[in-house]
């Protein structure tokens, strides 16, 4: 077992808790990002088939009530609105994913659970043998005993490296998204 002060002692566990904390919140944040696509998939999956259905409704009530009254100009009104709301949860749903980088983001959170658990490995292994294993690209892994105090610098700025937020998004869609807002086919409100 190392040699270490109280205070060396008490610092290294509220490090080894801190690391636990956070590979808590990123573990969760990775699975929030999974069961997020995975809901996005099936409501891209379901709005697909609405839209099938409405489409194929508005061709059919189109093609078999043409002229027949005031009755199916309402129905074909509603299949059509039925069938540009449906498009549009559909586009929607289909580059939703793509757009808030929900992939990326679960990689990203997962990369930060196993670098965080690898660190609170080297934790038990410095408190246990008063060394770490270095590693060099040209050669085997090597054991080397540090001082304490090197040890506790070494935990902080690597807990400093490893303090992200892994949330991206694609910055591009989103302005896309608004210049077809603002360039939109629908008649625009006269200001007032």
């Amino acid at each position: 077992i190392v040699k270490a002060t109280r205070p060396e002692y008490q610092l290294l566990l509220n490090r080894y808790h801190q690391i636990d904390q956070r590979v808590t919140q990123y573990g969760k944040m990775a699975n929030f990002f999974y069961r997020l696509h995975f809901a996005i998939v099936w409501a891209a999956t379901i709005s697909s088939i609405m839209l099938a259905v409405s489409a194929g409704g508005s061709f059919l009530g189109a093609y078999s009530n043409s002229g027949k009254g005031n009755n199916s100009e309402q129905i074909n009104k509603v299949l059509r609105t039925l069938f540009l709301s449906t498009t549009a949860m559909s586009l929607l749903f289909f580059n939703l994913p793509g757009i808030l980088k929900l992939g990326d983001n679960h990689r990203a959170s997962w990369e930060l659970v196993k670098e965080l658990t690898n660190l609170s490995n080297e934790i038990d292994t410095f408190i246990t043998t008063g060394g770490i294993t270095v590693a060099d690209a040209e050669s085997q892994a090597e054991f080397k005993r540090i001082d304490t105090n090197r040890f506790i610098h070494y935990v902080d700025q690597e807990l400093d490296r490893l303090n992200q937020l892994p949330v991206d998004f694609d910055q591009s869609a989103i302005s896309k998204i608004s210049s077809l807002e603002s360039n939109s086919l629908f008649p625009q409100r006269p200001s007032q």
